[in-house]
């Protein structure tokens, strides 16, 4: 592994299909890195629009980016080519529509030394990119196999890996999507640990048009991917086993945990049956406490409506009716007291003004300026 001294070079791996809007704004992130060596490879994904030639008049514009050229083969496809093509010792994965923060880079590079993985905080931005909508800042020194099996939320390009860590390891591409927890399991398996890089290194643009809107997808994806980790889990030897709860009552805990996420995200962003839908089919194992229903019902206006939870805002009208709607279809199925909506309405507006209170006294970062030529 390279000494802390040496400055490894890191290779950003940025997956593009159809990001003619968005792809040059990514990339300008990058230029922001002065202090770390880095080599940035575009993978077009078989994009129909402009991004095959905005993304080779980046790399004429940079010596450090590169473009590779393939046919559609899906965001973990063309993570996975980016990763055959790479030529530095770290490993970071990039989407098209998000961007590093300043010093990020650096700042995972350094954790990722400790390791051979590192993740950080992020931020939420609104579609448009320009306006702060959640921080996300994790607290925990490190994270391995028990926290990802109680569904530890972390984002693909919140993480950095040493090239060693994914020598036998790809993402996959049969599982669908949340392709990035699956190849975080097998990670963790293989004895990975993730060392916090104290530091906030990437914003995630909230999209409501983006790929994670299709909620029904994308809970039966993350079931299939919870119930792989825990399959994962059982084989490794009793010394590794040892400390883990891996009983099914617990997996069908987690199951439902990310059921009901879902499930509230489609009821507060598309309506009430869209998530019952999902809670029926993948969930519905326990009763409905406000805390957790105020907390997904928080998730969801920030990654599923893209706004910032502000609920004295004139745009949250329309979604805390929707949630009171979704906390009292579920009182009337008989899985929540009478009482949750009132409850759970009550911890969500204290927790809401407390995420916008620490918007407003944190440093703001500049998300890009134009790329250096080289």
């Amino acid at each position: 592994m390279t000494h802390a001294h040496a400055r490894p070079l890191i290779s950003v791996v940025v997956p593009a299909y159809n990001a003619e809007q968005t792809l040059a704004f990514t990339i300008a992130s990058l230029g922001r890195e002065r202090d770390t060596k880095f080599e940035c490879i575009i993978v077009n994904d078989g994009s129909t629009d402009s991004t095959r030639a905005l993304a080779d008049d980046l790399a004429r514009r940079d010596a450090r980016v590169r473009v590779v050229h393939q046919p559609n083969r899906g965001l973990a496809g063309a993570r996975n080519t980016g990763i055959e093509h790479a030529r530095g010792d770290l490993l970071y994965f990039l989407d098209a529509d998000d961007w590093v923060l300043p010093g990020g880079l650096d700042s995972l590079a350094r954790a990722c030394e400790r390791t051979g993985a590192s993740f950080g905080a992020f931020e939420f931005r609104d579609s448009s990119g320009a306006r702060r909508i959640l921080l996300h800042e994790p607290t925990l020194p490190a994270f391995s196999l028990p926290q990802l099996l109680d569904l530890h939320f972390v984002i693909v390009h919140s993480t950095m890996y040493h090239r060693d860590a994914l020598a036998h390891h790809r993402f996959s591409e049969s599982v669908g999507r949340v392709e990035d927890y699956e190849l975080w399991y097998r990670l963790a398996a293989a004895g990975v640990t993730w060392t916090n890089a104290d530091s906030r290194v990437c914003a995630y643009r909230c999209r409501p048009s983006s790929m994670s809107r299709n909620d029904s997808d994308m809970a039966r994806s993350a079931a299939r991917v919870i119930s792989g980790g825990f399959a994962v889990a059982r084989t490794l030897p009793e010394s590794r086993r040892a400390g883990l709860d891996l009983s099914p009552q617990r997996e069908t805990g987690r199951l439902e945990s990310s059921a009901f996420s879902w499930a509230t995200r489609a009821a507060i962003t598309s309506s009430v049956d869209a998530g019952m839908a999902i809670y029926n089919e993948l969930g519905r194992t326990r009763l409905v406490l406000p805390d957790r229903a105020a907390g997904a019902a928080l998730s969801a206006v920030v990654s599923g409506l893209g706004q910032q939870p502000d609920p004295d805002a004139p745009a949250a009208a329309a979604w805390r009716a929707s949630a009171r709607e979704w906390w009292s279809a579920l009182s009337e199925a008989g899985i929540a007291s009478p009482s949750l909506a009132d409850e759970a309405e009550a911890l969500l507006l204290a927790r809401a003004r407390d995420a916008c209170a620490a918007l407003s006294g944190a440093e703001a970062l500049d998300p890009a300026r134009p790329l250096d030529v080289r």
